[in-house]
């Protein structure tokens, strides 16, 4: 009965201490245990257990341990298939290599090399001056099917990849790296193994004494059944996987769903915009360069192209009556300079007054007639009864019209009883260029008078049957500027005999020749400003001249470039899209999201517009974008109205909950639930980065690394795992970053940009 008693007071307290169990300590001890679970599977430990099942005969399991399965890949995971060894001497590196070609257990195969100089990721050589590299000897490792290894020369260093000397000529301290050298040599090997059988699978190294073990299995000894003779031909031709994938499931509900359109649509909308660089041309005219914008007493007239008139003043006699002893009569015109660069000329030409005169630009002074200033206080009396006269030189005034903005002439004159004021102003400005050009031709008789010129260069010839021929041509233009333009226009403003002492005085005697015949072929862009012209004269004497000239006026019209940016682009909604592709001129940039490596060019374009050509270069003329843009979501409605947000408390979570209930519409429901404080853990894998000092002993196709650079050393920086927050320091090896969540992201991307547009192919863009 005792016994009975005690049994059951235990059970009791047992169930009490049960209850008394938190609800925050049962919900931690689940994540602790699901987190175990997970990571003894998905952890560092939990995927070498993995590996080492699918590579031996061990057993995977699922994350509750329900199921288990043998995940076996490759047999004999205990394979010792090939060891390297060696040994380093003064000659260099002396290997012996044997190698297990049936995976029996048993090493039958030899081979051995001596004297290596430097050892490649698939070969290595030998040369006669090591620290140069010259008269070196290149050999490939070739593996064969069943394992056994042989050499085979390589003609040029071209055939081999990642070469460095290990000669102690290139690094004196190249024979305590032995086991590294040999790792390379045997990595080398390994990878023509599998090369020649991509079944191969290598397990492990052991490094026992001065030499390596390679380990392995072939995965076709795990089945009396031959493997499928596809898979070598998947492995060298990728592309025949997805017809051959899609022939086997064609019948398989989880690829008829996933292979649907539905599945495999593109949900995103694509919204595409442009910049456009809009350009505009004007041909210059004359209120583009200096607009009349107001006058008093004045006017303005024409005089030809690029030249106006201006005239200020009443003119006539007497026509102006002082009404005390001297009064003031102004007269003014203005002007609005909008490019001054274009204006060429200013000046007065002449004026008459009567009987004192002032003449301003906006205040500065011109002319002033005995001491008359019209800031000064006005005369008592200023009758000379006298009218006064300029006839010129005329006075440049250009100065005051070199800057942009409004200009007023103004002529002030001070009469007493009656008087008159006029005055006359040219302006000049660019609305065009005129060249003149000429050319003379002359002969001392006979019959016959031939010449050729070019306008571009400047060049003239003439040939006769007289005594004495002469040519003379006053100059050249361009052809870019005469042709290519697209603006100018050529014409003949004179022609015929001329007098040749105005030009060579004595060296021509004699009448001119007047019973003459004359043909000519005028300069054009069409015959590349080349022009002639012939003089005949059957009955010709040499005491007659034969003689002809051309002038020519080429006329260049000036335009004007407008430019301005539309951009359809700024206007969009694209906060929540992303850039798809986007080009310049045509040149991608970007295409289906990812960055092509091409930077744009500028470009150049000719733009004509009515009488105008102009070459316009600029960054840009269109650019093309493409967003990938969310498509629009179905539009529902969720009923939140029972919906509270929560309370919190201390460590405490309240949510208080409105439950409908036909009797009661208003009742309330609250639960408090404790937050459990969540376990800590590293916000990641702690890394450290060290640096370590090596000799340079790269060898390439110009040979060791030293020869290219002063330096024999070199600085390698890497980065290594920390364990238990210690960084792992080798011998030579300086911390130079402690252990820390380190992000290289950025590097590692720049680098793999480097090697990706390194495999691309060189694209030159010509403006």
């Amino acid at each position: 009965m005792n016994k009975i008693l005690i049994c059951l007071l235990v059970t009791i307290v047992s169930t009490k201490a049960v209850s008394a169990q938190s609800t925050a300590d049962k919900m931690k001890i689940r994540v602790e245990t699901l987190e175990t679970t997970i990571g003894g599977v998905l952890g560092k430990d939990g995927v070498k257990q993995t590996q080492q099942a699918m590579m031996g005969d061990g057993q995977i399991s699922t994350l509750n341990g329900a199921t288990q399965f043998s995940s076996q890949v490759s047999c004999g995971s205990d394979a010792h298939y090939l060891n390297v060894g060696g040994t380093f001497t003064a000659t260099g590196l002396h290997v012996n290599i044997t190698s297990d070609t049936d995976l029996n257990g048993t090493m039958d195969s030899t081979y051995s090399v001596n004297n290596i100089s430097g050892v490649c990721a698939n070969g290595y050589f030998k040369c006669a001056q090591p620290s140069t590299a010259t008269a070196c000897e290149y050999y490939e490792w070739v593996g064969h099917p069943l394992g056994d290894i042989h050499r085979n020369t390589a003609s040029e260093i071209q055939n081999l990849y990642n070469c460095r000397c290990i000669d102690a000529s290139c690094d004196p301290n190249s024979a305590s790296n032995l086991l590294r050298h040999l790792e390379d040599v045997g990595s080398g090997i390994v990878q023509n193994y599998q090369k020649q059988n991509p079944y191969f699978a290598v397990s492990g190294i052991k490094n026992i004494g001065t030499s390596l073990q390679f380990h392995g299995q072939v995965s076709t000894a795990c089945s009396s059944t031959p493997p499928d003779s596809n898979l070598t031909s998947y492995f060298r031709n990728p592309q025949t996987q997805a017809p051959a994938a899609a022939s086997q499931q064609a019948t398989n509900h989880y690829f008829q769903v996933a292979s649907s359109s539905k599945a495999q649509a593109d949900t995103s909308v694509n919204t595409t915009c442009s910049i456009i660089r809009n350009v505009s041309l004007n041909e210059i005219q004359q209120n583009d360069v200096i607009e009349f914008v107001g006058q008093s007493n004045s006017s303005v007239s024409s005089c030809g192209s690029g030249c106006l008139n201006v005239q200020i003043g009443s003119g006539g006699n007497d026509n102006l009556t002082a009404t005390d002893g001297c009064t003031l009569f102004d007269a003014f015109a203005e002007f609005e300079v909008k490019r001054p660069d274009l204006i060429t000329n200013v000046s007065l030409l002449n004026y008459n007054y009567d009987d004192l005169y002032h003449i301003d630009v906006n205040g500065s002074t011109v002319v002033s007639t005995n001491g008359f200033l019209k800031t000064n206080p006005e005369p008592a009396s200023c009758d000379y009864s006298q009218n006064h006269h300029y006839s010129g030189p005329p006075l440049n005034i250009t100065s005051l019209f070199q800057t942009a903005g409004t200009k007023r002439i103004t002529s002030t004159v001070a009469v007493g009883g009656d008087g008159e004021h006029l005055s006359r102003f040219r302006i000049r400005f660019k609305n065009s260029e005129d060249k003149l050009i000429s050319v003379y031709g002359v002969s001392q008789g006979y019959e016959l008078l031939k010449c050729d010129f070019d306008l571009k260069t400047g060049v003239m010839a003439c040939t006769s049957d007289g005594k004495k021929t002469l040519h003379h041509m006053t100059g050249k233009i361009s052809y870019k500027d005469a042709c290519e333009s697209g603006k100018s226009t050529i014409s003949v403003i004179s022609s015929g005999t001329f007098d040749p002492d105005s030009i060579w005085p004595g060296q021509i005697y004699g009448t001119r020749d007047e019973t003459i015949s004359v043909s000519q072929v005028h300069p054009s862009c069409a015959n590349n400003l080349k022009g002639s012209f012939k003089v005949t004269d059957p009955s010709g004497r040499y005491d007659w001249f034969l003689s002809h000239h051309l002038s020519y006026k080429i006329m260049i019209k000036e335009c004007t470039v407008n430019q301005s940016i539309i951009d359809n682009c700024s206007t969009l909604p694209l906060n929540e899209c992303t850039l798809k592709d986007h080009s310049y001129d045509g040149i991608a940039v970007v295409s289906n999201y990812s960055p092509t490596g091409f930077q744009p060019a500028p470009q150049t374009q000719t733009i004509i517009d009515g009488g105008c050509s102009v070459s316009v270069t600029e960054d840009f003329f269109i650019q093309n974008k493409t967003f990938a843009c969310p498509a629009a979501p179905s539009s529902y409605m969720v009923d939140t109205s029972h919906l509270q947000s929560p309370t919190f408390s201390g460590g405490d979570m309240t949510i208080t909950t409105k439950n409908p209930d036909p009797s009661n519409p208003t009742s309330a429901r609250k639960i408090t639930m404790p937050i459990p404080e969540l376990p800590k853990d590293n916000p990641c894998a702690l890394e450290c980065r060290v640096k370590k000092t090596t000799q340079r002993n790269e060898v390439n196709t110009g040979g060791t690394e030293t020869n290219r650079r002063n330096a024999s050393e070199t600085t390698e920086i890497y980065t290594k795992p920390c364990s238990q927050s210690v960084c792992p320091v080798d011998s030579g090896e300086t911390i130079i970053e402690p252990c820390s969540c380190l992000n290289q992201f950025a590097q590692v991307a720049a680098s793999l940009e480097v090697l990706r547009l390194a495999g691309k192919d060189i694209s030159c863009v010509v403006p």
